[in-house]
């Protein structure tokens, strides 16, 4: 094999000798490449026929300390063909980790996901890291056909290595090599499962349903709970300073508490005084912590709660995400949650309050299942309530927990739609071919883009004032629509975190979002999108009021989307102001390191303000991203979860269950039904994220909206209006209410006949539907019509 170098390539030139069938010849044997970098390979390709493949594999990982994660770092091109989802042979496009997260290898702009590891063995080896991954799943590897796009001869082979990360990292390829053989084919999907013939469920929405339940609290916080005929210590582990630790002892005569009653104990740990509340209610335990520095000094406090029970879990949540390894910590504010299942029975451990649910690590661990601060500090003086919950669960299903918090939060918040982002609305156009493009779709809302200079770059937050030739161009799309459709809602895109506007980086400087070496921050994209900090008082949030009046005032929005309302790109910031309760606590000492603030606490005051502004105009208003506090959540938005993995959908669970159609390209009206399908089975609610095909004859998006979801579940979501479900079965209201039934094939095809049979059960109306496993259905209430009007 000869090397020659150019520029910043090599290129590698294969033997020509002629390769036998099944034959592998290596075009590279390793080599660490410090990204970005391409390579650029000429190969030869032996004489091939009919019944031959021909197939090119590597391997790669980006070279890491330890297991941690992955991105789509890789792009290679096979004579100026990139490589797609459709070439892979060795593994199935998607995969699951230990830590329940679903991804893809095939990423958009044909990029490859590559892990972060420290050798090719860790994700197989180290079972129970979150991000191992089964061996079928062939982690570090890539085979692909590439039979379609070679030639006998010399070929041309480009892999480009990426740069993710703002610091580069080096990459480990090794083992390209070509094969020619006989064909292999890539794993087959399972079949679509048919209709069922037998029994099928019933789902109908649930009322709340009162769980036995006692417990025991002793003097120092030690609680027994004792409820579907387990039992569970729940224990309080609190640091001392110096590296101890104090944990609460069950007493001989605790307090025994039933349904309605309250208990009220206080103990000391170091400076701190803790006092708790413990109230049995009808379907959780509440506890509530007010922490008192009595000291004279900042200092810190590491808390760990933990349930466990005679039994090891079956099967644990994370934040709403199945943890395969059964064991992890997952700090995720949206979904600050821990569920465990034992036989038949199962528990769920919440944060409830607003600094507990940013600062909690949620746990499975040798010592139980609960939750963790390890960030919680304190002034001398200062105090804070933090809240916290326990949900016994009779059947010990996640989704009987899901309910019973949402029961409990009040999260019910109507969804409208059909909702898509403006990318390829006619712009310039007159009203009426406005109106006709949304018509033809059936949609409602339609959001535009972010502001951009002359020069194409973004002008993202107050860089929208140095715009005003798009500010003007959006007025005229959205005059237009508003008149000659007057039932569509035109919304505009807003970011509270990004600012270019020119000289932003001087004029803001003290709001800067800052890392944990001190360092301004930026959105990560191809030239900086500086972040900040808004809040009530500083620079950058009085100017936010700018764009806010922009939009309203002279684009004449009829709502607003708010792009990654509760956090950008980093939860954590590294400077002033300070939050007032948030530190980085030694592990080993338990003393502060520093002071560090949660951006949605510093922010919150703030947004709350622009929140209640845009809806007191009257105007509609929706976000990206889940409530990671509960006073947003109580402002009742509805947010969507985007769905790069569908993993994320859990973070909606507690609060709007909707997802972003962006988890594979939305190029037919087949590809949007997929998408539907697949997060009814995260009991989520789909929205569009583009309209890039041909109208469709019928769209089904037109019957799904608005919905209320009252109950969710695996396959489905029961609305107060609107049913969607992915699953066979007996669907209705508790009142019996009557309603239409939409079944939708894969294509996005009404199916009419519709395999549907009304039936009495208990006295009450009820649809059997019975459909493959590839169909959808959306049942509608008749008093749910626009205007209750017949079909």
């Amino acid at each position: 094999m000869a090397l020659r170098c150019f520029g910043m390539a090599a290129l590698v030139v294969a033997s020509t000798a002629f390769l036998s069938a099944d034959e592998v010849r290596e075009v590279l044997s390793e080599e660490r490449i410090q990204t970005p970098k391409v390579l650029e390979f000429e190969m030869e390709v032996p004489t091939f026929s009919i019944e031959h493949q021909v197939r090119l594999s590597l391997e790669a990982r980006i070279d890491w300390p330890d297991l941690s994660g992955s991105n789509p770092w890789l792009i290679v091109w096979v004579n100026d063909n990139p490589l797609t989802a459709d070439h892979l042979l060795n593994k199935r496009n998607e995969f699951t980790t230990a830590q329940g997260m679903d991804l893809q290898w095939y990423h958009s702009g044909f990029r490859w996901r590559v892990l972060y590891s420290p050798d090719f063995r860790a994700a197989l080896e180290q079972t129970g890291e979150r991000f191992a991954m089964a061996k079928e799943d062939d982690p570090y590897r890539f085979v692909w056909d590439i039979t379609a796009l070679v030639k006998p001869g010399r070929n041309h082979l480009k892999v480009s290595c990426l740069q993710v990360l703002a610091e580069a990292p080096v990459m480990v390829l090794r083992q390209i090599q070509v094969e020619v053989g006989k064909a292999i084919e890539a794993p087959r999907l399972a079949p679509v499962a048919p209709a069922p013939a037998g029994p099928v469920p019933t789902y109908v929405a649930r009322p709340p349903s009162a769980v036995p339940m006692a417990v025991a609290v002793s003097p120092q916080g030690h609680m027994v709970l004792e409820a579907c005929g387990r039992s569970w210590a729940v224990t309080s582990r609190a640091s001392l300073p110096g590296g101890g630790w104090q944990e609460a002892a069950a007493a001989a005569a605790p307090v025994r508490l039933g349904r309605g009653e309250t208990a009220q104990v206080s103990w000391s740990a170091g400076p701190f005084r803790i006092e708790r509340a413990v109230v049995v209610e009808t379907e959780h335990v509440a506890i509530r912590d007010r922490v008192v520095n009595t000291g004279e000094a900042l200092a810190g406090l590491i808390l760990h709660h933990r349930a466990v029970t005679t039994a090891a879990p079956e099967r644990v949540h994370l934040g709403g995400v199945p943890n395969l390894a059964g064991q992890g910590r997952l700090r995720e504010p949206s979904n600050p949650s821990v569920v465990a299942r034992y036989g038949g029975v199962g528990l769920g451990v919440l944060a409830e309050d607003d600094v507990l649910r940013v600062q909690a690590l949620c746990c499975a661990d040798d010592d139980g299942i609960g939750l963790t601060d390890d960030r919680l500090a304190l002034e001398a003086g200062g105090a804070v309530t933090l809240e916290w919950s326990l949900y016994p669960l009779p059947d010990g299903d996640y989704w009987s927990f899901v309910n019973a918090v949402r029961r409990v939060w009040d999260s019910a918040v109507t969804i409208p739609g059909p909702f898509i982002f403006r990318s390829n609305f006619p712009s310039g156009a007159p009203a009426a071919d406005h109106a006709a493009w949304m018509r033809a779709r059936d949609l409602k809302y339609v959001c535009g883009g972010i502001a951009k200079f002359p020069n194409g770059r973004y002008a993202h937050g107050t860089g929208i004032l140095s715009a005003p030739a798009w500010v003007a161009e959006q007025r005229d799309w959205t005059r237009k629509l508003r008149e000659a459709a007057p039932e569509t809602v035109p919304i505009q895109y807003f970011h509270a975190q990004i600012t270019t506007e020119p000289g932003g980086e001087t004029t803001y400087a003290e709001c800067r979002l800052l890392d944990e070496r001190g360092r301004p921050m930026a959105y990560p994209y191809s030239y900086p999108l500086p972040l900040y900090v808004p809040t009530r008082d500083n620079a950058y949030g009085k100017a936010l009021w700018g764009y806010v009046n922009t939009l309203i005032d002279e684009i004449g929005v009829a709502g607003v989307y708010w792009d990654e309302l509760a956090a950008s790109a980093a939860l954590f910031h590294y400077g002033e102001p300070w939050d007032g309760v948030t530190g980085l606590i030694d592990p080993r000492t338990h003393a502060v390191v520093r002071r560090i603030s949660c951006v949605s606490l510093l922010m919150q005051p703030l947004q709350q303000d622009i929140i209640r502004h845009i809806r007191g105009k009257g105007l509609f208003l929706m976000a990206n991203g889940q409530a990671k506090t509960r006073t947003i959540h109580r402002e009742k938005l509805v947010f969507f979860s985007e769905a790069n993995t569908y993993s994320a959908l859990s973070r909606g669970h507690l609060g709007s269950p909707v997802g972003l159609g962006n988890h594979h390209p939305e190029d037919s009206v087949a590809a949007s039904v997929r998408h539907i399908r697949d997060m009814l089975h995260y009991g989520t609610v789909y929205h569009g994220h583009t309209y890039h095909h041909d109208p469709a004859p019928w769209n089904v998006t037109a019957v799904m909206y608005p919905i209320t979801p009252v109950e969710l579940g695996p396959g489905y979501v029961l609305g107060a209006e609107r049913i969607h479900t992915a699953v066979s079965g007996r669907f209705g209201w508790p009142d019996g209410a009557a309603a239409d039934v939409y079944v939708v094939n894969a294509a996005g095809e009404r199916v009419e006949p519709a395999p549907v049979e009304a039936v009495v059960e208990g006295g009450r109306q009820r649809y059997e539907i019975r459909m493959p496993g590839d169909h959808i259905a959306i049942l509608v209430r008749h008093d749910a019509r626009p205007g209750g009007a017949a079909k």
